[in-house]
């Protein structure tokens, strides 16, 4: 458990001088990136995280009352110059144009101090982020996640929009946006967000957001009531035992779920290296797993925890994945519980762990 007040943020500044910005490129490496595979912008020898688009970014920090970096985030316009080519080809921008690349920040590298991850923090950070960005006329912004994130960004209001992206670094990431204008979504995902836009005139075009992207037009399981997000889940079931048995009690659980849709042509998606729990509801994949080795799971097969997990679609298939994070909460637990999914389709079909 962190040490008390150590993961308070005490006061929030936009990083503008140099020697604030190789602060933000200094923690970003010794706190997340260092570990991840060698890339162009990653430097060992000065170890920093720094690419050219940086240059043009909003760098936010947060520090707790003793005056100690404990988050930091970045926010790029998607009309800057230098973005990497990666981002114009997975996040779509030149599909999502019309909307005004102006009015659209890429919200990026979000790195916590190790002991405050699972606390409040990344909330607070969050919702301190969405308050400035909305202030300075941004109608949307966009994050690629990786799956075992997706269900947490959609509790804070983002919504898949286009199909995941393998990045040059062998990394799996989905697209996700957050619309300022639709107030009715997030309305159903948490109350949160009308203090932290409270006041602001939403910039944005609703209307063609939703004609653009008409993922948007599918509810996540987090914004869904329980009986709702179990009946929908059930309908995605390809699976006549399925169907029938998973039970009540799993509707909780699915607030924190993500829906992740594989396609028969992508290529294997490495969901993380942290044990999660997984669920295929339609369709067949291949699965290999770090501690458990490779298998076959059709609909209806799950496993309650799997480390270094990746999806290669044998043919389309829809398979739950469970994060393991409930921002709201403060906390982490790993749902869903072991019993639930013991129950679905009799535990012959089920690997529990």
């Amino acid at each position: 458990m962190p040490e008390q007040n150590l993961c308070i943020p005490h006061s929030w500044e936009s990083a503008d001088s140099h020697a604030l910005r190789e602060e933000v490129y200094s923690f970003r490496y010794r706190y997340y990136f260092r570990r991840l595979p060698e890339a162009e912008w990653l430097d060992h020898v000065r170890e920093r995280v720094y690419a050219p688009h940086d240059d043009h970014s909003i760098h936010l920090v947060a520090r707790n009352a003793e005056g100690r970096v404990i988050a930091v985030g970045t926010g790029t316009r998607a009309d800057s110059r230098e973005l990497p080519s990666e981002w114009v080809n997975m996040l779509r921008l030149e599909h999502v144009k019309p909307l005004g690349l102006a009015k659209i920040l890429i919200y990026s590298r979000l790195v916590e101090l190790p002991e405050c991850r699972g606390t409040s923090l990344f909330l607070d950070f969050f919702k301190y982020a969405a308050h400035l960005f909305t202030s300075q006329g941004f109608g949307y912004t966009i994050h690629y996640s990786p799956p075992a994130a997706v269900a947490m960004y959609e509790r804070l209001g983002y919504r898949t929009y286009t199909s995941g992206f393998t990045l040059a670094s062998d990394l799996y990431r989905i697209p996700m946006i957050l619309v300022a204008a639709d107030a009715a979504h997030l309305a159903r995902v948490h109350p949160a967000f009308s203090e932290a836009t409270r006041g602001l005139v939403m910039a944005g075009d609703l209307g063609l957001a939703y004609k653009l992207l008409p993922d948007l037009r599918t509810i996540p399981l987090c914004a869904r009531s329980a009986p709702e997000a179990l009946a929908y889940v059930r309908s995605l079931c390809r699976n006549g035992d399925a169907d029938r048995t998973i039970p009540e009690e799993a509707a909780r659980p699915l607030c924190r779920a993500a829906l992740l849709r594989l396609r028969k042509k992508d290529t294997p998606i490495h969901v993380g290296d942290k044990p999660l729990p997984w669920f295929v509801l339609s369709g067949t994949c291949e699965v290999s797993c770090k501690d458990s080795g490779s298998l076959v799971a059709q609909a209806g097969y799950g496993i309650n925890a799997c480390s270094g997990c990746s999806f290669t679609a044998l043919e389309d298939a829809d398979v739950l994945i469970f994060g393991n994070h409930d921002p709201f909460d403060g906390v982490q637990s790993v749902v869903p519980a072991v019993r639930f999914w013991k129950e679905i389709l009799a535990a012959k079909k089920i690997a529990p762990r």
